[in-house]
């Protein structure tokens, strides 16, 4: 705990004996001659109480150096707890300082019990600045801390918030991504159709909904005639070029809904929700004007392309074992390719082959799976019949 001093400041030293005496015990008491040297003693050494008894012609007027003294003291220790007292002779005199800083005043003559109470209840009044100081500069700090810990959480909030969104803008970035990916997956690379794969899922989707939802289907192979000759005389990039140009072709004929895929090699297929043959058979008949009308590009030349139509209408509901049997046989083993009931290679029980692969014999009733079959026959007729035609199957 530190040791109480209390400076006493004084002209004629008749007094010290009287403030020593009534001083608190282990209370170091200290002397000085006048104000200036009160205030050197006062920057090595703070006190906690200054006496000042200076002669009554120091103080002329207003105070004089009782007063130049006080501010001194003040202004070296503006913020810490320090008691002024004033020994002064009269109360006249006592009130025109006591207003200038100090913080009490005893009246000469004085006894010795005068003096013990006057140096109690300034150590009394220390003690409560002590404590109001102390409070202050709890708060202060406190207030300190506070501020430095809402700017290093406002700092971990921006981090943490800048380090959202980078993760959010990779996030999109890698969604993006792997959109651009599944739609890389889902599309044949050099027609911009469906895949195979992708094709066949949405035949699949299509046939489910026709027979949940009583809804006509159809669907349209395309065959490339002499497809063969032109990567054999121009080469297989002009080949490439015309595989490219026919998905183009093809999509301007389609509406929102319908859906092309390649088959495989220079073979195509279009599936047409809500259409029936009739009408699917007009959409094929434009697309094969497209085809026969303008001629392909070749590199440096141009040259005559045509296809093959095969028309054919989903059966609802056909005739398989329970509701939508034949359907059910399709959809039956996701990730297997559609192809006639009954034989596990895509070829029906007792069907014989024609020359060129084509198949015969195949049950006309057989829906769902023989969708497919059933254009690939009305095109192989297509074929039989000079190519570069539509034919619908049923009819032709």
């Amino acid at each position: 705990m530190k040791k109480r001093s209390i400076l006493a400041v004084q002209d004629d030293e008749s007094l010290f004996d009287r403030i020593r005496s009534s001083s608190p015990d282990g209370c170091e008491c200290i002397l000085a001659a006048d104000g200036a040297a009160a205030v050197e003693i006062a920057r090595e050494s703070k006190p906690d109480i200054v006496l000042v008894a200076l002669a009554k012609d120091a103080m002329p007027g207003s105070g004089g150096a009782a007063v130049s003294l006080c501010r001194s003291l003040r202004r070296l220790y503006p913020h810490v707890p320090l008691q002024l007292l004033l020994v002064a002779d009269s109360a006249e005199e006592a009130e025109r300082v006591l207003g200038r800083g100090y913080d009490a005043v005893l009246l000469l003559p004085a006894e010795d019990v005068e003096f013990r109470i006057a140096l109690r209840s300034a150590f009394q009044r220390l003690a409560l600045q002590e404590s109001v100081h102390e409070q202050r500069e709890f708060y202060s700090g406190a207030v300190r801390r506070e501020e430095s810990l809402s700017s290093h959480l406002l700092d971990e909030y921006l981090a943490v918030k800048e380090t959202l969104s980078a993760i959010t803008a990779a996030k999109r970035s890698l969604e993006t991504a792997n959109r651009r990916l599944e739609a890389a997956a889902s599309r044949d690379l050099l027609s911009g159709l469906l895949s195979r794969a992708s094709l066949f899922e949405r035949i699949r989707l299509e046939m489910r909904r026709a027979d949940a939802e009583e809804r006509v289907l159809s669907g349209i192979l395309i065959d490339l005639d002499r497809f063969k000759s032109i990567n054999d005389s121009y080469g297989h990039l002009a080949g490439d070029a015309v595989i490219r140009e026919v998905g183009r072709r093809m999509t301007k004929h389609l509406r929102q809904g319908d859906h092309a895929g390649r088959y495989g090699g220079e073979e195509f297929f279009l599936l047409l929700p809500d259409t029936d043959a009739s009408r699917a058979a007009a959409t094929a008949e434009r697309i094969r004007e497209s085809f026969a009308d303008v001629p392909f590009a070749c590199g440096d030349e141009l040259v005559q392309v045509t296809a093959s139509f095969g028309v054919a209408e989903y059966r609802r509901g056909g005739g398989g074992p329970g509701a939508g049997g034949a359907a059910a046989s399709m959809v039956a083993a996701p990730g297997a390719e559609p192809g006639p009931a009954g034989a596990a290679d895509g070829t029906a029980a007792g069907a014989a082959t024609a020359p060129g692969g084509r198949r015969e014999g195949l049950a006309a009733k057989d829906s769902g799976d023989g969708l497919i079959e059933r254009a690939d026959q009305a095109m192989y007729r297509a074929k039989q019949l000079g190519r570069n035609r539509v034919c619908v199957d049923g009819r032709d």
